[in-house]
């Protein structure tokens, strides 16, 4: 599955976001960025849960967050402010969490 959630268009560049995956294996959001001529893209996992990645890749839309910036973004919310992991769950699906916000 790869479902498309829109793009975010800035001075030129466009950036899109996708959610792709399935039940078995789990799903990653994909950001697409388009400059002119050039694409970059990148693909993580995030979660085996469709509505926690689909939260977060309309948050990540909202955001502009680009596609080298989202592997540091999802290694920050795996881990709490005292520096110890914790389920990415956690930060979902609670705007006030302070999560990207």
């Amino acid at each position: 599955m790869v479902k498309f959630l829109g793009c975010a268009k800035l001075s030129g560049v466009c950036l899109r976001y996708y959610v792709c995956g399935n039940n078995r294996d789990g799903y990653c959001i994909r950001i697409v960025e388009k400059n002119g001529d050039s694409q970059e893209q990148v693909e993580q996992y995030v979660s085996q849960k469709l509505p926690e990645t689909v939260y977060l890749a309309y948050k990540l839309r909202r955001c502009s967050v680009f596609p080298e910036n989202l592997p540091e973004i999802l290694e920050d919310m795996r881990f709490d402010q005292s520096g110890h992991p914790s389920p990415l769950s956690a930060s979902f699906p609670h705007e006030s969490s302070g999560v990207l916000a």
